[in-house]
């Protein structure tokens, strides 16, 4: 998913951000003996990281545009 967002300037933070949460969730699933809380868990996680993704994405996107805008006045 990270390479999705490969031309932007945030594509290390997120991958770096991605592997870490990939990594915890991994060490809380090999740790737990619940395997529904660790795959609950793993779920959530994924989907901070995806919000984190999109959200860096759209802020890039609006960094361009505002200082285009600013530019053309």
């Amino acid at each position: 998913m990270v390479m999705l967002f490969s031309s932007t300037g945030h594509l290390v933070l997120t991958s770096i951000l991605s592997r870490h949460l990939l990594y915890t969730s991994t060490m809380i699933i090999q740790s737990k003996s619940t395997p529904l809380y660790a795959l609950l868990l793993q779920q959530i996680l994924m989907v901070i990281v995806c919000i984190f993704i999109i959200l860096s994405h759209l802020l890039l996107k609006l960094k361009h545009w505002s200082f285009s805008a600013w530019r053309s006045n």
